[in-house]
């Protein structure tokens, strides 16, 4: 049986009925209130499978199997079609209603189902084969019109640097980037984010390939040129599937001209993908973030270098916030910037927390003054809250406050997660890491993520095989080679964490905290020489007090437990970010029945354990 007659039935449609939902199989149509709402065929065809088998575990090959049969795809390609009908019934990946996922293994449809035979007379409603007729023959049979239908997925590859500057790189991914967060604040469209596209970049566009990689009815292609102070701009709009022009057009200028540009590039799309917008979402497609020229293009240079992740990056992109902030002191954007380049300096640039931190809070803070509709800027602070401040409650307030702002970004579930795993609660880490996973596939920050919810729930193969993939991805990311080192240690399996060891090293060798770090990983790995060693070069260079959190690690794992209580109170006392994840670390396991550790909780303000665990309790809602 292929995979039509599947989904089917022997040709057999049907009617599928569940709280306000219909869907009918035959004209491809999922209505509400009667109104149909638009899903793409791979989407629909995956809804089907699983209203045929309600409440039954679907595994990830089943559902590939079924819908794309014989075609190669990633799960990627099937994550998307999930969070696009999330998207459509209203789910919450966090408490769903309709599909929840099963980590690792499936989907389940968790709703009751009503099927019946569908008639042939008397079923559609009068509009209904009208707008659903170009969706449905797209998978089977000839290409509707182009722009005849409602359009509700993009991927808007990396604009092309046309004067092959590599000064004028930061402008062209500046302009990707910033389209690409316009167009994700619009409800009804699901845009491919800038992390997973970013992958393309200096490579040459094919439309067709990341359509089918990414799910989406439609790419935007670009050029950028600047000479002098001529802006050229130059888009195109293709149909993925059948390779073909749906729009195209040039915008001229000078450099003073970018948003206006911009504005007309993001309404003319708008117009072309059919999207009926609302006018909150008109106007703030229309928002300008800054009057400033000057100060656009300075923070383009600033994400442009963090987006490195780099020591140097780091540097340069705090340098060009900065300016940008001289420029124009109310640049909402830019404080953001500034907060979450700090917050990167404090984890992977070796900057004390107590010296970084409190700057990465005062950005964070300035940013929503200005402007309070800032999402990233409540998920930057909610982060400062929880690994700085120590505060959880403030931490989920600014939470909430980022994902009801922007549902579509997939920071504020990353931060959530964070929150969460912070605690010990494993299963709702992995549902938060998992929706942002469903609106950001290939971000290896998130990836990376589920392997660290497995390493710290002590699941240390899918550890493994997660942190794996994550390096496959891209092996350049230097905290899946380390945490990978660890997982093999805490198995025994000393060679392959060695070589990762190396690996990390290599990787982070401008990394200050990568001499601290190999201690705690050699200790784990039973080399008690070498973790000796690094303690004692630590002491001589007088870095004890800036890796104290690492130096109780490599203390616990020797069996010296007052000296690392001590390191830990000197880690407390610098208010070190590592602290925040205490109650989980494997590597202080050892210290769990002191009474000296809940103490240490109680200082930090965290809530104290209940009987019999060693995580802090979840404070109230």
């Amino acid at each position: 049986m292929n995979a039509d007659e599947e989904l089917t039935m022997g040709n057999r449609p049907f009617v599928f009925r569940f709280t306000d939902f219909e869907v009918r199989e035959r004209e491809f149509g999922l209505i509400k209130d009667g109104e149909v709402l638009p899903v793409e065929p791979k989407a629909f065809r995956v809804l089907l499978f699983l209203l045929r088998n309600p409440q039954k575990l679907i595994t990830k090959d089943e559902l590939l199997n079924a819908v794309w049969g014989d075609t190669v795809v990633s799960e990627n390609s099937l994550a998307r079609s999930i969070a696009l009908l999330r998207r459509l019934l209203g789910d919450d990946p966090r408490d769903p209603r309709f599909i929840a996922t099963v980590p690792t293994v499936g989907y389940r449809f968790l709703c009751p189902v009503d099927m019946s035979e569908e008639s042939l007379i008397g079923q559609s409603p009068p509009d209904l084969l009208q707008t659903v007729k170009g969706t449905a023959e797209e998978e089977v049979k000839e290409s509707p019109a182009p722009g005849s239908e409602f359009l509700d997925s993009i991927v808007v590859l990396p604009f092309e640097n046309a004067c092959h500057d590599p000064e004028m790189e930061y402008l062209s991914d500046g302009i990707t980037a910033s389209i690409i967060n316009n167009l994700s604040q619009l409800r009804r469209l699901r845009v491919v984010p800038r992390t997973t596209v970013s992958r393309y970049q200096g490579k040459l566009s094919d439309p067709a390939r990341a359509g089918r990689e990414f799910s989406v009815r439609v790419a935007l292609t670009g050029r950028v040129s600047q000479r002098g102070d001529a802006l050229s701009i130059n888009v195109e709009l293709i149909d993925t599937a059948h390779e073909s022009q749906l729009w195209g057009a040039y915008f001229n200028g000078n450099s003073d001209d970018i948003f206006a540009i911009q504005a007309e590039i993001a309404s003319q799309l708008t117009n072309k993908l059919k999207l009926g917008l609302n006018d909150e979402e008109k106007k703030q497609l229309a928002k300008r973030p800054t009057a400033s020229r000057e100060a656009y293009h300075l923070l383009l240079k600033s994400l442009y270098w963090a987006n490195k992740w780099t020591p140097d990056g780091m540097r340069k992109g705090v340098d060009y916030a900065r300016q940008a902030i001289d420029v124009d002191p109310v640049y909402a954007d830019a404080w953001t910037a500034l907060a979450y380049l700090f917050v990167l300096m404090g984890f992977f640039g070796g900057v004390p927390s107590a010296e970084i931190f409190p700057r990465a809070k005062a950005a964070a803070v300035k940013a929503l003054d200005i402007d309070d509709s800032e999402a990233n800027a409540h998920a930057t602070l909610a982060y400062i809250h929880l690994v700085y401040d120590w505060d959880l409650q403030g931490a989920r307030k600014e939470l909430l406050r980022a994902i009801e702002l922007g549902p579509n970004l997939a920071n504020g579930h990353w931060v959530y997660s964070h929150w969460y795993l912070s605690q010990g609660l494993y299963k709702e880490a992995m549902r938060e890491a998992r929706a942002a996973l469903d609106l950001d596939p290939l971000s290896v920050q998130f990836i990376y993520q589920v392997g660290a919810i497995h390493f710290f729930s002590r699941q240390y193969d899918q550890a493994i095989e997660q942190l794996a993939a994550t390096n496959e991805l891209d092996p350049t990311f230097a905290p899946s080679h380390q945490l990978l080192a660890a997982a093999y240690a805490q198995k025994g399996m000393r060679r392959e964490a060695m070589a990762e060891i190396e690996e990390g090293a290599a990787l982070a060798k401008n990394d200050p905290r990568s001499t601290a770090l190999w201690g705690v990983l050699s200790a784990m790995t039973g080399d008690m020489v070498r973790a000796r060693k690094v303690l004692d070069g630590l002491r001589q260079a007088k870095s004890l007090p800036h890796f104290a959190y690492q130096c109780a690690g490599i203390h616990a794992l020797l069996g010296e437990k007052d000296e690392a209580f001590a390191c830990l109170d000197v880690a407390r006392r610098g208010r070190s970010v590592r602290l925040a994840y205490i109650a989980i670390a494997p590597e202080l396991e050892s210290l769990h029945d002191d009474p000296r550790f809940p103490e240490i909780l109680l200082r930090m303000g965290f809530p104290l354990a209940e009987p019999g665990s060693t995580t802090p309790a979840l404070p109230p809602c």
